[in-house]
């Protein structure tokens, strides 16, 4: 263990350092070095909330590492996920402004994106894209180019992307699913697939295997209702992130046992 360093998701980061001013330093990754940890990303910072202002704590079991200070958004006070968002505001995971636009309704350019910065998916092909609303020069047109290829979301059609259409919650659900790779897709019949409790799948039975297994893994919550057709907003695809990086780090811990 080293004491200037922190685990998160799976991978060893150094600690950046408080100036005067409080200003947080960004962490930098260092892929090589590997550290092993049954505690979940979200386990090793504790916040202690002054109002919107959160003292974070970073640490491993007994040894605390660092103290952080992070003004929380604005307008996520009193919202279920204020503090899921502050945790990744600190990690720049999520924008660093000062208020968050929970209701904004996401559009394919920002899910690409965020999905691609935050999930790292890989991808060999480096073919260019026919797509007329994206260039080569612009900062999402890698990221689309991985979703697209690893099969995780589609085009408008042949020719257009659609940067600017909204995303549906089935949609992410999916998309995010698919990202992961090695969670276990159950059987169309299956008695996870049939005992879901969502009353309002519908036409999206098909794709009830990729319900059950975000259930299953507690990237979504149980209920009557999934609304599976609801436009997706900021603060909806923000915790299915949150919960998929908590995935991902329990995938990790199990196949480094």
């Amino acid at each position: 263990v080293y004491d200037d360093m922190v685990s998160f998701l799976g991978k060893l980061y150094p600690v950046g350092k408080l100036t005067i001013n409080k200003k947080i330093i960004p962490l930098i990754p260092k892929p090589s070095v590997s550290f092993n940890t049954s505690a979940t990303f979200k386990e090793q910072i504790k916040l202690q909330p002054g109002r919107n202002r959160f003292r974070i704590k970073l640490h491993d079991f007994r040894r605390v590492y660092d103290v952080y200070y992070l003004e929380g958004y604005s307008d996520m006070v009193g919202h279920p996920f204020r503090d899921g968002s502050a945790i990744m505001k600190f990690y720049r995971l999520a924008p660093y402004h000062s208020v968050f636009g929970p209701d904004e309704l996401v559009t394919k350019a920002e899910f690409v994106r965020v999905a691609y910065d935050i999930l790292k998916p890989s991808s060999k092909w480096f073919g260019k894209l026919g797509y007329s609303d994206v260039n080569w020069g612009d900062g999402i047109y890698r990221p689309i180019r991985t979703l697209v290829r690893n099969g995780a979301i589609e085009p408008r059609s042949s020719s257009e992307f659609g940067v600017n259409d909204h995303v549906r919650k089935i949609d992410a659900i999916i998309s995010l699913v698919k990202l992961l790779k090695d969670v276990d897709l159950p059987e169309q019949g299956s008695d996870a697939v049939l005992s879901l409790p969502y009353l309002d799948i519908g036409s999206h039975f098909t794709n009830a295997p990729y319900i059950a297994a975000a259930l299953k893994e507690r990237m979504i919550s149980s209920g009557s209702s999934l609304n599976p057709n609801a436009l997706l907003t900021r603060v909806m695809l923000y915790e299915m992130l949150f919960n998929t990086m908590e995935i991902r780090e329990r995938i990790t811990a199990k196949m480094d046992r």
